[in-house]
């Protein structure tokens, strides 16, 4: 996980969890049957998310709701996604740019997850022919610059 964690939901979740819930780090890595070491580079965001389940020991530990739980859960999944596409190769925008999509499919509606897609899809249009005319017409290219 070499790249910039200020995408990373999972340390900063977890670590407001924890504290709020005042349990020392030390004290949550001994509940949880790891080394402090290896909670530590969790809440720093240099090691994965806790897999299912880990969280599943949390909830029990800290005594999570429901939603809380469901938070958890969905930021771990979210963070290995940003980290796998991050050691694939994906650019910084790439990167940003699927998280952001991550953050909005999580509060959208079916029926509005498909109005996003089909938007995205004629942007993907627009910007498709808007190339293609740069492409056949020199002096365009030279005013969108």
């Amino acid at each position: 996980m070499n790249q910039d964690r200020s995408l990373l939901l999972f340390p900063l979740l977890f670590t407001r969890l924890r504290k709020s819930r005042g349990v020392l780090q030390k004290t949550a890595a001994l509940d949880f049957g790891v080394d402090p070491t290896v909670l530590c580079a969790v809440e720093k965001g240099t090691r994965v998310p806790f897999d299912d389940e880990q969280i599943k020991r949390a909830s029990e530990v800290f005594r999570l709701s429901e939603e809380e739980v469901a938070h958890l859960h969905w930021a771990a999944h979210h963070d290995r996604l940003i980290v796998h596409l991050g050691n694939k190769g994906a650019s910084e925008t790439e990167v940003a740019f699927i998280s952001t999509g991550l953050h909005a499919l999580r509060h959208l509606q079916p029926q509005q997850i498909s109005g996003l897609m089909a938007s995205l899809q004629q942007i993907n249009k627009s910007a498709s022919l808007v190339a293609s005319l740069a492409k056949s017409n020199p002096l365009l290219e030279v005013a969108m610059t």
